[in-house]
């Protein structure tokens, strides 16, 4: 049984390599299978094998709030076929022509298995999961530090040509799990500021501002587990942390290439927002998203247009880079309502755990840190499309259902041996019922 299990675990680990670092193999040193059909295959037959061997991950895929995503995937795959995939013309001229195994499977699909195949891996064994998916973002950072190179983005010259944006929003997840191993102390501290220092490096190379103030978010969020509200001296640690974070702030803003680029989100406001609406500034370079969204969902409201039709009907060369309006626009309100749903589920579940666990809510309110970092992305970019984001709800939300499911089976199968020592009693068997505890 142990050594079925041991199997069953490797499985699916190989898996989650393939779903988060094959491409990028692939993309940066190999240059085969650019298309990811092995992602395809394998997402196939990752679900079909759990389906048919694995009790437990089927559960999982079809409870709350993973079972609201897979109802968001199956309610979007639906509206595209509706609606059909639109052709429109990117920045480079060239034309989107999307092969459905990989729109439907890879960029809807993929997120829900990832997210309920690390769920069933946190569970089974959660140190050992963590550290494999830190080798994962590590060895993301360090290929694309070694192998991408320098790209014109929109007129500003900046690394990332292969990566983009990804690249540095995958640092965003790959500090959280460097957070919940130095809670747990998976590994030591140094390999722990090490990763941090790599994370942060390919940020600031990438110069992505959301990443880095996602990642602040997180810091917050870290640095305020160390506040006691019974003693009064902790408190003297908000204004020592208010004022390093302004001097790191100051510096970065002063002195960097990324600082710049936050400095000049008025600037891009204004050139972005046709509206003159002062609101829509605070979007940046979105603000035109926001208003081109509004009024393509205004014209669908109930269905949207199709996941990425938008650019066909907005005429801009790229999707739109607000999760909020975009899901308005592409999947209508029922969309929308789904995406919203799924989150409030996720940081319900939080907040229970936190109610339970007054006494030690460290690794909740970095859970927490983290939906809020990945709501804070959304206002600037799109989350449903990329299996990192959803590798991190997979562990939120195996943590917060983890000890529920252990004293399910556990007390399953303490039943089942109650009654298998009966039947052995009623055949002329041992009369003892003592029953010997093993952990599930």
């Amino acid at each position: 049984m142990q050594k079925y299990k041991e199997s069953l675990f490797r499985f699916n680990l190989m898996c989650l390599y393939i779903f988060l670092l094959y491409q990028t193999l692939t993309g940066m040193i190999l240059h085969v299978d650019l298309r990811g059909r092995i992602v395809s295959l394998t997402i196939i037959i990752c679900v079909l094998y759990n389906w048919k061997n694995n009790i437990l991950w089927k559960h999982l895929i079809t409870s709350k709030p993973i079972i609201i995503w897979g109802i968001w995937c199956i309610f979007s795959t639906i509206n595209v076929l509706i609606h059909g995939h639109k052709i429109y013309k990117v920045a480079n001229g060239s034309f989107i022509h999307w092969d459905d195994d990989i729109f439907y499977i890879q960029i809807i699909f993929r997120q829900l298995i990832v997210m309920v195949t690390v769920c069933w891996l946190y569970i089974q064994n959660e140190k050992r999961l963590t550290k494999h998916l830190l080798t994962i973002f590590a060895l993301t950072a360090i290929i694309t530090m070694l192998f991408d190179s320098n790209k014109n983005w929109g007129g500003e010259i900046r690394f990332g040509s292969a990566m983009g944006n990804n690249a540095a929003l995958m640092m965003v997840s790959f500090t959280f799990l460097l957070l919940i191993a130095w809670i747990n102390k998976y590994v030591n501290r140094y390999l722990i500021i090490t990763g941090i220092l790599l994370a942060l490096s390919l940020v600031f190379a990438i110069q992505t501002r959301k990443a880095l103030i996602a990642i602040a978010i997180l810091f917050i969020f870290a640095y305020l587990t160390h506040l006691k509200t019974k003693n009064p001296l902790s408190w003297l640690l908000i204004p020592i942390g208010i004022l390093i974070f302004y001097n790191i702030s100051d510096y970065i803003i002063n002195n960097t290439s990324i600082g710049n680029r936050l400095t000049g989100i008025g600037e891009q406001a204004n050139s972005s927002n046709p509206t003159g609406i002062q609101f829509l500034n605070i979007f940046g370079d979105r603000a035109i998203h926001v208003y081109l969204g509004w009024h393509i969902w205004l014209e669908y409201p109930l269905l949207g247009v199709g996941l990425q039709n938008a650019p066909y009907y907005s005429h801009l060369p790229y999707v739109f880079h607000q999760e909020y309006i975009g899901q308005l626009a592409e999947n209508g309100i029922i969309g929308f309502f789904l995406l919203t749903l799924f989150y409030f589920h996720i940081i319900k579940l939080i907040l229970i755990r936190l109610q339970k666990n007054k006494n030690q809510p460290t690794k909740y309110l970095i859970f927490m840190g983290y939906i809020t970092a990945i709501l804070f992305i959304s206002l600037t970019a799109w989350t449903y499309q990329f299996p990192h984001y959803f590798a991190i709800f997979g562990i939120i939300i195996g943590e917060c259902k983890k000890q529920s499911y252990i004293n399910k089976y556990a007390k399953n199968r303490i039943h089942w041996l109650i009654n298998r020592r009966r039947k052995r009693t009623q055949n002329g068997g041992t009369h003892s019922l003592f029953i010997q505890y093993r952990k599930i």
